[in-house]
């Protein structure tokens, strides 16, 4: 259990851990090295709380559930069952992918790290609006749900909604939009 003060929770590398851990109140870290994993769940707490897996070189398949929850998996299986409470997640070198289920509702900032990574809102039925911003990041508004992307990214997927791709002034972005089923709008 975290107390009242930030708490940085370290899961040493290839060390496979079980249990549940509650963050607190503070702004806490869960820093997962390369190879750990945690049978339990986490819950954040209620401070600005952060799951960070950029020591792993593992492909991640990260999906943000209808519920608030993440789910992160790897090499050999589950790395991370359920995390709650978690408002920032950092990505490793791998190829990662972040999904998101038809209601998912994660409102925060996702730096995907340095792989050939994925964004898939292909289950999601909202209209989504996208924006690539300048500086490289980009701004996700799925129903009333806001986050943000930054990092390496190869592969964007729309889903079933009205989707929205928004390019700002002076943005580029060199990888592949999959605009999904619905009626959707690039925006130069």
């Amino acid at each position: 259990f975290g107390g009242t003060k930030n708490d940085n929770f370290v899961f040493a590398s290839g060390v496979s851990f079980s249990g549940n851990i509650y963050g607190g109140t503070g702004n806490d870290s869960f820093v997962f090295r390369n190879g750990a994993s945690l049978s339990g769940s986490i819950d954040g707490g209620t401070g600005a709380n952060t799951i960070d897996f950029s020591a792993s070189t593992d492909n991640l398949a990260i999906s943000f559930h209808d519920d608030g929850t993440v789910k992160v998996e790897g090499t050999p299986g589950v790395l991370l069952a359920n995390a709650a409470g978690m408002n920032a997640l950092i990505g490793g070198s791998g190829d990662d992918t972040f999904s998101f289920a038809k209601d998912a509702t994660y409102a925060g900032s996702i730096n995907g790290g340095t792989g050939n990574n994925v964004l898939d809102y292909s289950l999601s039925e909202a209209s989504l609006t996208i924006t690539f911003n300048a500086n490289g990041s980009l701004t996700l508004v799925d129903g009333s749900n806001t986050a943000t992307y930054s990092g390496a990214l190869a592969t964007l997927k729309g889903g079933a909604g009205n989707d929205s791709f928004v390019f700002k002034n002076g943005a580029s972005f060199a990888g592949s939009i999959e605009g999904g089923t619905g009626t959707n709008t690039v925006d130069f």
